[in-house]
């Protein structure tokens, strides 16, 4: 039983993190209610729903989210634990899942998580402790009040002992709907698949969202950069994939492709890279990008299908030049903790290319392709973007 439901924090650190912030009380849960519950397999936590109440709340019969009937158990009361994965950031004070009262499951046992109502913009990313500075100091630079943003945060490193993950707990109580902290293993592109899952697919988080942004947990772009990216991309439906420019200096071997320019607004082109990638929700649906998105596992290759996903179109993916953003080094003093809390390595990126293949995606759709631009829009004469990403 591998950990699709997400893993749960060990017993012991779960019970601490409660202890800081609320009385302990006997556990009573009513059927319906969305838990962590313990798995006789590993003894891991794992997300679980109660399906029925027995022995007057000393045991519950829960399914556990993700899987199939056949793994629902019976547990004793000190098995099943209240369910802490919504976190908001702009408090340090703690709480629980505020969407126990609101979650329903989907036909696969996933949670799908009700919309309050009108649409709002989405930032996810795989985080672990490495990630705390770009969180506090440039997502949610203003706050998250200031944001037109939601977050998703999958927290891929081991939990346990990790004070980046206890702190993204305890930071939960002014806008729980508006932040949420999952620990779970797993690369960006594997977590992301895993979430959409769990929302109900494509076409809900759809509905949810007018945009996403999925960039690498190292990515600098300030809360007021954010919020320009999604209402210049907003405002062009038309640009299904796209990407910031990035400042010179940043990281990364495509930045001769996508440095900033002050003198454009939008720059059409064939490729962005995924690292720093933002969706239009109508993208999700497209049979290749889907297709595409089932293979992935490191990232590489991933990009270069962007152009086959939106047929081939001149004027459907971009590089938007109002917006920059930051990609810092890393040298033998700050490695990725990636690398080493995953294993990922470049030479292993071969596994990629076989994956695409095992999914039946075209070479010619994944194969490298030489990064062109096309036309491009320039930029008001009286607008500077003055907004810091360093």
């Amino acid at each position: 039983m591998e950990s699709i439901g997400g893993r749960r924090a060990e017993a012991a650190f779960l019970v601490f993190i409660l202890s800081l912030t609320t009385a302990q009380k006997p556990s009573l849960f009513r059927k319906g209610d969305l838990v962590s519950a313990i798995w006789h397999g590993d003894s891991e936590w794992y997300d679980a729903q109660v399906m029925r109440v027995l022995d007057s709340g000393r045991k519950y019969r829960v399914h556990y989210i993700g899987y199939s009937k056949e793994d629902d158990e019976t547990l004793t009361a000190d098995q099943v634990a209240e369910r802490i994965t919504v976190v908001d950031v702009a408090t340090n004070e703690h709480t629980v899942d505020a969407m126990e009262d609101t979650c329903q499951l989907g036909e696969d046992g996933c949670p799908i998580i009700q919309s309050e109502g009108s649409q709002r913009y989405l930032v996810f990313s795989s985080v672990g402790d490495q990630s705390l500075e770009t969180i506090k100091n440039f997502w949610l630079k203003d706050g998250i009040e200031a944001a037109l943003f939601d977050l998703v945060l999958i927290f891929y490193k081991s939990t346990q002992r990790s004070q980046v993950y206890a702190y993204l707990l305890g930071l939960a109580e002014s806008h729980p709907r508006r932040v949420r902290v999952v620990a779970r293993k797993g690369l960006k592109w594997d977590n992301f698949r895993w979430w959409m899952k769990g929302e109900g697919g494509a076409e809900n988080v759809g509905g949810l969202y007018r945009g996403i942004w999925v960039p690498d947990d190292d990515m600098r772009m300030t809360t007021q950069n954010i919020n320009n990216l999604f209402e210049i991309l907003h405002s062009r439906p038309n640009v299904l994939i796209a990407s910031p420019s990035f400042i010179p200096g940043s990281e990364g071997v495509w930045r001769y492709h996508d440095t900033h320019r002050s003198d454009l607004s939008i720059q059409y082109t064939n490729f962005v890279e995924n690292s720093c990638v933002y969706f239009n929700p109508a993208i999700l649906l497209h049979s290749m990008f889907q297709k595409c998105l089932e293979a992935v596992i490191s990232g590489c290759y991933f990009d270069f299908c962007f152009f086959a996903a939106v047929d081939f179109s001149e004027s459907a993916i971009a590089i938007v030049h109002e917006v920059k953003a930051y990609h810092p080094h890393r040298d033998e003093s700050r490695k990725s903790e990636l690398v080493e809390e995953l294993g990922v390595a470049w030479k292993d990126h071969w596994r990629d290319m076989e994956s695409f293949d095992a999914h039946g995606v075209p070479k010619d759709v994944y194969w490298w392709r030489n990064p062109v631009h096309f036309h491009s829009i320039a930029i008001a004469k009286d607008h500077r973007i003055t907004d810091s990403v360093k």
